[in-house]
């Protein structure tokens, strides 16, 4: 399977789909599958632009409204984790995935999907231990801290994430694993990115979670951004079995954003199956995973009840069709001043998976909004001013942003 993978999209897929379409040219080959890892930006209007944890003069509204709308389609199935600049009001309606576009789908908090064969795993956000312990409490209308805190990787989630048996093919993150420099160039990495030399000595760079992901999971491929750097290691794991790690930048000229990789489990779809068979699957593990948190091991017995709740393999599949606006899109001709939502829209893939599996959606209905819009806060009113930004929550490379 030939897969596109990208570092930081920050909302810009009109660029991203020009330049795999561009690489593919140059390989005399189509993509099968974009992975995309983070900072994807999922805007569709002015209200979400608002949402976005960064300094209002990095805000732009950018792309993805095109193919929120329908004016535009992505080419091909893109797969995508948050990172810490998101339109998170859109991602929070959908804790557990969903399609956030015709023919992109979200990974969630936490996730495990295939597509044709290949299994994928991910995480969104980044590490920070102030929050790690805490649930996804979250909610708008956000204050500044919980704009950021909204993105910060939880305990819970790693925790079943590092319950999932069996190989997985990839494994997707913004964020890098804390012990990654280790394994790659070192010495060429800080010719780039000096800054990083002072979090490396004293082990503050990365996630400490993910390291214990990449134990755990031992996954074939890694794949990272965040830092905006590209940044290959490879991580043995003994008896032959090694992880190969990348991490790529951000869509602007002369960064390495793209890679595409050339990808074989021996249990891949045939190379002549077209697009319409690039369809994703839910992972039936990651499901009874989710639906019986406490259980020490999934049992088959577990693993039987939660596709009898879903109403058997046929429930796996998940419909592109199934994809809802539930917010209006921007107007380019017509633009109008932004405000933080108050509440969280219904999304109708939320309440399927959250019926089917008798999950707790992380905010209550009354944060939630089902009409198609939500509802936003006057000028001012829903914005703590008194909760300051936690001062260890400073963007790194924040020129980069």
């Amino acid at each position: 399977m030939l897969v596109g993978v990208v570092g930081c999209c920050h909302g810009e897929l009109d660029v991203i789909y020009d330049t795999l379409a561009e690489a593919e040219k140059r390989l005399d080959k189509k993509t099968d599958l974009l992975l995309i890892c983070g900072d994807f930006q999922s805007v569709r209007n002015e209200d979400d632009l608002e949402c976005v944890a960064c300094p209002p003069k990095y805000r732009q509204i950018n792309t993805f409204y095109k193919y929120y709308s329908g004016e535009k389609t992505a080419p091909v199935l893109t797969i995508f984790v948050g990172g810490n600049h998101e339109a998170s009001n859109y991602l929070q309606e959908l804790p557990y995935g969903g399609f956030v576009a015709p023919n992109i789908y979200y990974m969630g908090y936490a996730g495990a999907i295939s597509v044709g064969g290949l299994r994928i795993a991910g995480i969104s956000g980044i590490y920070k231990k102030h929050d790690y312990d805490a649930p996804h409490f979250e909610h708008p209308p956000y204050t500044e801290s919980s704009l950021r805190s909204v993105y910060h990787m939880r305990k819970e989630d790693v925790e079943r994430l590092c319950r999932i048996s069996g190989h997985v093919d990839v494994f997707l993150s913004h964020d890098w694993p804390s012990q990654i420099t280790q394994y790659g160039n070192l010495q060429k990495l800080l010719q780039r990115k000096r800054f990083l030399k002072e979090d490396i000595e004293r082990n503050a760079l990365g996630s400490p979670a993910l390291d214990e992901i990449i134990s755990r999971l031992q996954p074939s491929y890694f794949f990272a951004a965040h830092l905006h750097a590209k940044f290959p290691a490879i991580v043995p794991h003994g008896e032959g079995k090694e992880t190969k790690f990348l991490a790529l930048s951000k869509p602007l000229p002369g960064q390495d954003f793209l890679q595409v990789v050339e990808i074989d489990n021996g249990k891949l779809v045939q190379p002549d199956t077209t697009d319409a068979g690039m369809e994703v699957v839910r992972d039936l593990e990651w499901l009874a995973i989710m639906r019986n948190p406490k259980a020490e091991s999934m049992e088959e017995s577990l693993v039987k009840e939660t596709l009898d709740a879903i109403g058997g393999m046929g429930g796996l599949k998940v419909e592109k069709s199934g994809f809802v606006r539930t917010a209006r899109t921007y107007n380019a001709a017509s633009p109008v001043r932004g405000r933080r939502p108050m509440a969280l829209n219904e999304n109708p893939q939320t309440v399927w998976l959250s019926e089917k599996l008798d999950l707790k959606v992380g905010t209550s209905s009354t944060q939630r909004n089902s009409g198609p819009a939500a509802a936003s806060a006057p000028d001012g009113v829903g914005l703590d001013v008194q909760d300051e930004p936690n001062p260890e929550e400073i963007d790194i490379d924040l020129d980069d942003v």
